[in-house]
C-alpha cells in the first residue's frame, strides 16, 4: 500500500512538473508574454505555476501572486452579488424590469422581463453600445454611465427577439445597476464589502497597476494585430462595464470564490446557502441551453464524473479561461496577459493538461 501511494505522489509530481514545462512551450507557441495556471482538487493544490513576463521589453516576470484580469468571468461575481441580495430579501428573481424602474417608459417589449433573464442573456438586449454612445459614455461618473445606459436601452426596443439566446454586456451592467439602485451604493463597493472581504479576496478593478508605471509591478495586458508584434497596453474596458467584466485577482484569490460555488453544489453554505447556488447553477429552461442564471456555462464531463462550469473572459488584452468540476471538488485557472485567438488557444490547452492531474 505504502509503495502504491509513494508512486501516486511521484505520478502526480511528473504531471505537475509537466505541466509547469509545458506553460513555458506554449506561451513561446502562441506568443504569451505570460501564462499562469493553476489546479486545485479537495481543497489541495496540485499546481501553481506562472511563466514569462509582465510587459515586454521588460525583465519582471509574472508571479503566481500577481493579478490577472479576468474580463467576463466577472459575471459570475456579479450573479453571485444578486443571489446575496436575492437571500437579504432585497430582490427577487422574478422582479420584472417595469417594476425594478417605474421612473422609466421600460420598452414594451421588456417590460415584463424578469431580473435573471438579465443574466442568461434572454432580454434581447444588444451586446454593448455603439462607439459613440460608448465614448459619451465613457466621459460621465461611472453611476451616471450605468443610469444613462440603462435609461437608453431599456426604453427602446431590443435588438435581438426577447426569450432569445444572446450574449449582451449590456444586460449585466444594467443588472449591476440594479444592484446599486437597491442599495445606494455602488456596484464596486457592494462587490467589495459582501464577496471581496468575507472570502478574504484582495482584488480590484481595471487596469492590474497604473499605466504610468515605469517598470512593470503587475502583468499588463498585451495585443497584437496581424503581421505586427505584440503591444503592451495598461488598459480597460471603461469603469462603467464593471458588472460585465472589469475585475482582476491573482490565481488563489479568485481560487476562493470558485471553491464557494463547489461547495454550494455540493450542499455547502457560505454567503449563500446552497438553494441559492442550485438557482445559480440552473441553466435556462431551454432544451439544450447551457448558460447558467450564475454565469456559467453548464457542461457535462466523464472526467469530472458529470456537470462542469466553465466562462472565458477578455478586454481584448488578456484572457482568463476557468473550469469548476463540483463533484470531483477541482478547479482549474488558465490565465495570460494578451487577448486574442492565440491566449484562448494557449489558455484551453494549459486546461487540458490540468485536468490530466486530477482525472
Amino acid at each position: 500500500m505504502l509503495k502504491a501511494l509513494c508512486f501516486l505522489l511521484t505520478l502526480s509530481t511528473l504531471q505537475a512538473a509537466d505541466l509547469e514545462s509545458g506553460l513555458s512551450e506554449l506561451r513561446a507557441k502562441y506568443n504569451i508574454p505570460g501564462l499562469g495556471v493553476m489546479v486545485t482538487k479537495s481543497n489541495k493544490v496540485l499546481a501553481l505555476s506562472a511563466s514569462g513576463y509582465r510587459k515586454i521589453g521588460f525583465p519582471e516576470k509574472v508571479e503566481t501572486s500577481d493579478k490577472f484580469h479576468l474580463g467576463s468571468c466577472t459575471k459570475a461575481m456579479t450573479a453571485t452579488l444578486a443571489a446575496i441580495f436575492v437571500e437579504e430579501g432585497e430582490l427577487n428573481w422574478s422582479d420584472t424590469l417595469g417594476d425594478l424602474f417605474p421612473e422609466l417608459k421600460v420598452h414594451q417589449d421588456l417590460k415584463k422581463i424578469r431580473f435573471d433573464q438579465l443574466l442568461v442573456h434572454r432580454t434581447g438586449i444588444a451586446a454593448n453600445p455603439n462607439p459613440n454612445l460608448y465614448e459619451q459614455l465613457s466621459k460621465l461618473k461611472v453611476s451616471k454611465a450605468r443610469e444613462k445606459l440603462a435609461k437608453i436601452f431599456l426604453t427602446k426596443r431590443p435588438k435581438h427577439e426577447v426569450g432569445t439566446y444572446n450574449y449582451s454586456n449590456i444586460g449585466y451592467i444594467v443588472a449591476g445597476h440594479v444592484l446599486e439602485r437597491l442599495s445606494g451604493k455602488s456596484w464596486e463597493k457592494l462587490m467589495a464589502s459582501k464577496i471581496f472581504s468575507p472570502l478574504e479576496m484582495n482584488c480590484g478593478f481595471g487596469p492590474t497597476s497604473s499605466n504610468e508605471e515605469l517598470r512593470p509591478t503587475q502583468p499588463w495586458g498585451h495585443i497584437q494585430s496581424a503581421g505586427n508584434p505584440a503591444v503592451a497596453s495598461q488598459g480597460d474596458n471603461a469603469l462603467f462595464y464593471g458588472p460585465a467584466g472589469t475585475v482582476h485577482c491573482s490565481m488563489m484569490d479568485w481560487n476562493k470564490f470558485l471553491n464557494i460555488h463547489i461547495d454550494g453544489f455540493n450542499g455547502t453554505d457560505s454567503i449563500l446557502k446552497s438553494s441559492s447556488f442550485k438557482k445559480l447553477h440552473t441553466p435556462y429552461s431551454e432544451e439544450g441551453e447551457t448558460y447558467t442564471y450564475g454565469g456559467w456555462r453548464r457542461l457535462e464531463r466523464r472526467w469530472a464524473k458529470g456537470a462542469v462550469f466553465t466562462h472565458t473572459g477578455s478586454n481584448t488584452l488578456n484572457f482568463s479561461n476557468v473550469w469548476i468540476a463540483p463533484k470531483v471538488e477541482a478547479s482549474l485557472i488558465g490565465v495570460a496577459n494578451k487577448g486574442g485567438e492565440g491566449a484562448w488557444t494557449a489558455t484551453n490547452k494549459v486546461i487540458e493538461k490540468a485536468i490530466k492531474l486530477i482525472d
